[in-house]
This record gives structure tokens, sequence and C-alpha cells, in this order.
């Protein structure tokens, strides 16, 4: 049960360097609030500061300069300082670029305290005058207060705000509330948190976002005070948050996937806690089916791994058997088309162009040990299953490299090198060949190879990642054998 009870999150830092778009901004936040479902202790959200990017993030996604004035607004005192001790870390690394200093860790955390000392002393400045403020002010001193982590004194004020302000947005009052929930989720005040998620839910606008930044802490909260039920209901509220989120770039998918496997250990943790195993297996066959919708070939691994952990068999036959009506595990997904700037030994085509067809797309390079070995296997699978209906692709990209003596190959170079290396093979299926990593986003690749099986139906029905051994090449057979009888329509 450790597993998934230590299991956490790291920041991508280059993530964070990416200030010009506010919806990067927002997704920033949402792979944050991740942290809050894979934490070590169960505690750990009262005794662990948010990491660094964490910090600045919230805070940017709160902007009221961002989100809730227009530019010719007049702001307050307050809104001004709260602008100030926002904005600090942003112009910081701005006035570091415009001197060519790069980006270090060491840099950014000095940056981040730095901006904790401003918001702080912002914060007590407004405190000090509190009843002088406009009640709409108390959202800039809570604001000012939660970005210095004082959780207690930002919690008083966004009350004080709900409570007394009027004339001020629905979408402020909205982002309070979602503060109100996770402050008060980190110090155990459940009845306060679950009576202000009422009113949340009760309100519009709701952003997903915000959303999954609440369910987070107030599921860990709930699991703290053994509230079991309501902690895996709120998490599921996550995972479909999650699984909602755009998913446009290769980091977009990468947030989403990290999302939905943090917050199924969540699940899989209270499963195992309460003695209930079977429950902890189900929740990860349906991360396992969910992958194959997305589809993510990552996500399906780290979940057939886990599922090995707690002793289930992952049987590519049984899960087919069990699934194959189930529209809710997401096999009526459509498997994504292939971009390739180039085809070897193959016409152009495309996922739906191969409707009617089992299809088994091998993600390889040339370089790629484990890759190689699988050649043989593939080529007999295409001998044997070919008229049968089978087509395999080999899906690669330009690497830069042609052979050992040119790792600086020009694409044509590159181009050169796959079609000799192909017949050096014997290969008797088709290469396809793209300029970038679109395709490895498209289906959630990292390692290689792996290997994706598309049915007739072009609906992705089985993934493997790295070179398997021949028990599992037999088991992936007996599956196209499987997909080859089913009927086309």
């Amino acid at each position: 049960m450790s597993r998934f009870l230590s299991r956490a999150r790291t920041f991508n830092s280059s993530l964070f360097l990416r200030y010009a778009s506010v919806a990067r901004v927002a997704l920033v936040a949402f792979i944050c609030a991740v942290c809050a479902f894979s934490t070590i202790n169960p505690r750990a959200q009262e005794t662990t500061k948010p990491t660094a990017p964490a910090d600045n993030t919230r805070g940017v996604t709160q902007s009221p300069q961002q989100q809730l004035q227009t530019p010719d607004e007049p702001q307050t005192v307050a809104a001004r300082l709260y602008a100030e001790a926002d904005g600090f870390v942003d112009k910081k690394f701005q006035e570091y670029r415009t001197k060519g200093i790069g980006y270090s860790q060491a840099l950014h955390e000095s940056s981040l305290r730095e901006q904790r000392e401003i918001a702080e002393r912002n914060a007590a400045q407004l405190a000090s005058t509190a009843e002088t403020l406009a009640p709409a002010d108390f959202y800039y001193v809570a604001a000012l207060y939660e970005l210095a982590l004082k959780e207690p004194e930002a919690l008083q004020f966004y009350q004080r705000f709900l409570k007394e302000a009027v004339n001020v947005s629905a979408e402020q009052k909205q982002k309070a509330r979602a503060s109100v929930i996770t402050l008060a989720a980190n110090k155990d005040s459940l009845e306060v948190a679950e009576a202000t998620l009422v009113d949340y839910k009760n309100t519009q606008p709701q952003m997903l976002v915000e959303q999954f930044r609440f369910y987070a802490p107030l599921a860990q909260a709930n699991r703290r005070a053994k509230r079991y039920e309501r902690a895996i209901e709120l998490a599921n509220e996550s995972i479909k948050i999650a699984r909602s989120q755009p998913s446009v770039s290769a980091e977009d998918r990468a947030a989403r996937d990290d999302s939905l496997s943090a917050v199924t250990d969540f699940i899989v943790a209270v499963y195992m806690e309460t003695n209930r195993k079977p429950e902890a297996v189900r929740a990860l066959e349906n991360l396992r089916q969910m992958s194959l919708a997305l589809p993510s070939s990552v996500l399906y691994a780290q979940t057939s791994k886990q599922l090995a952990t707690l002793g289930a068999r992952v049987n590519p036959l049984l899960s087919l058997t069990r699934n194959n009506n189930d529209g809710a595990t997401g096999l009526t997904s459509v498997a994504p088309n292939v971009a390739a700037k180039e085809w070897i030994d193959q016409k152009p085509t495309s996922i739906s162009n191969l409707r009617g067809r089992v299809v088994v797309l091998d993600f390889w390079a040339t370089w790629c040990s484990p890759c190689i070995r699988a050649f043989p296997t593939l080529a007999s699978w295409h001998r044997k299953y070919n008229r049968r209906g089978l087509t395999i692709l080999g899906v690669t990209q330009y690497y830069g490299a042609a052979g050992a003596k040119n790792q600086n190959a020009t694409p044509a170079q590159e181009l050169a090198y796959l079609r000799i290396f192909k017949r050096q093979h014997r290969l008797p299926y088709g290469f396809a060949i793209n300029d970038s990593s679109e395709n490895m986003a498209r289906y959630g690749v990292q390692p290689i190879p792996t290997v994706v099986v598309i049915d007739k139906k072009g609906r992705v029905r089985h993934m493997t990642v790295g070179g398997g051994d021949r028990a599992e090449e037999l088991e992936l057979e007996r599956l196209i054998q499987k997909l080859l009888a089913e009927p086309a329509a």
C-alpha cells in the first residue's frame, strides 16, 4: 500500500516561465493542485508549504488585474498593493531575461521568498487600517495573506469579504469561496468548507481549474476525518474535471495524465486503508480503460503496473471481453490520426481511412535497441495477418540521426537512411515519418518502443510499453486474432 501513499508530483519549472498566456497559467495552477492528492503524510497540507511555483501561480490565477477588472477601471490602494506583490516574480524574471540571466531553482526560490515578504508586509499595512477599508478591499487583504502563506489571516479576511462586500462581481465572490474551501479544509474546518462548497455550487460562474484546486484539500480533510466515502466522492469529482480539461498540447496532455493518476492513487490509498482491495483494483481498472479512450500509453502502462502490484493480472483478452460493449470505458472514442511528412512503402493514409482493418502502431526509432528486437515479431504478424485485415505502421520521426556516424543529419539524409535501414531489416510493413513528436503526444507515448492496437472501428483496444517477453508477444498476438474475428460494423 505504501506505493500509493507515497507518490508525489514534481513541478515542471519550464511551464512557470511561460508568462504570456493566461490559459497556460491556469494549466500550471491545475498541475499544482494535483500535489494535494499525492502526499506521503495525509496531514501534509498542514505541515508543508506549497512548492514555490504553486505559490506564485495561485496568486496569478486570482489576479484581480488579469481577471476581475478592465484596464480602465480605477484601482484602490488595496488592489494596487496586491498587484505589486502578485506581479513581483513575473517582473523579476523579465528583468533577469533582459540582463541575460538564466533560470535557476535557487533564483526562483529567492524571488518567491521576496514575494512572500512583500505580500505579508502589504497585507499587514492594510490590516492595520481594516476598519477604514471598504469591504470589497478585504478580498485583496485576504489574497495577500494567502500569497504570504498566512492561511488563518487569509481565511478570516475572505470570510469578511463574503459577508460584508456588496456590489462586487459574482466571479470575485466565487474566487473567494474557492479559497475559503481550500483554507478551511487545510485546517480541518470541514463544516465551514462544506457549507461554502454548497454556496459555490449554487452560484455562477464555476471554473474547472478552481474546483480542482479546492476538491483536493477537501478530499484530504475528509480522509483525515475518516469520512472515507465523502473523500472518494470528492476525488471522483476531480477525475471528471481532470478528464474534461482541454488537452491541445503535449504539456496539456501530460498535466491531464498526471492529474488522473494522482487522484486515482488517492482513491486507491483510501480503499487500501479501509481494507477494500477489490474497490482499489476496480479504480485502477477504470483508469486503465480511460487511458485507452484518451489515449495515453504512459497512463495505461502505469496503471497496468499498479494493478500487478496489487496482484491483479492484466489480461488484454479478459479486458476486451468485459468491456467490449461498455461505452463508459471509452471504447467508443476514436483513435487519433497519424501525422506524417513522409511515408516509406505505404501510401499516405489515416486511421479513419483504415476503418475495417485492425491497425498496429509501432512507435520506434533507429537508435532504440528494444525497438529493433521487436522487428521479427512485427514482421511475422504482417506476413500472417496482413491479408486477413491487419495493417502495421512503423511510426517514427526525424531525430537528426542517420546512424552512429551522423548524429546531425538533415531530414533528407535521415529519410535516405530510414529507407536503407528498412531494407536491411527486411521489414515488410510501411513507415510513417513525421517532423515532430506530435504523434507521440497524441497517443501519450514517452518511452519507446510502444505498440498501440486499434480495432476495426478505429478504437484503441490495447497498448504496450517497452520490449515484452515471449509470453507477452503471444498474448498480444491472440488479441490481434480476436480483433480480426470481430465484425467491422
